[in-house]
């Protein structure tokens, strides 16, 4: 590997005797005991969540009542798939929301 071109400006991001590196990656960081950066969140993820919920619920519903039983139906097990997939992504959203608040 070879070294960078040193040819513009410098940068250092390490610390150094009285200097400080702040680091963020979401929500509030305070900074000089008076002073709060606000990093970007995801406003979206709570609503996000409450559909796929809603969607999960429905979907649910709509799986029980078109259960046949049958051996050889292929369409049970479709929907049972798909049902799974959905709660992985509600799952993984719900873990995603978690994480933006704390």
């Amino acid at each position: 590997m070879t070294q960078p071109n040193t040819s513009g400006p410098s940068q250092q991001n390490t610390a150094h005797n009285g200097g400080t590196v702040y680091a963020n990656q979401g929500g509030k960081m305070r900074v000089d005991n008076r002073t709060y950066i606000k990093a970007k969140v995801h406003a979206w993820t709570g609503w996000a969540v409450l559909v796929m919920l809603a969607a999960d619920t429905v979907f649910f519903f709509y799986g029980a009542s078109a259960y046949t039983g049958t051996q050889g139906d292929s369409g049970d097990l479709v929907r049972a798939g798909v049902y799974l997939v959905m709660m992985a992504v509600t799952i993984s959203l719900v873990r995603r929301w978690f994480r933006t608040r704390l």
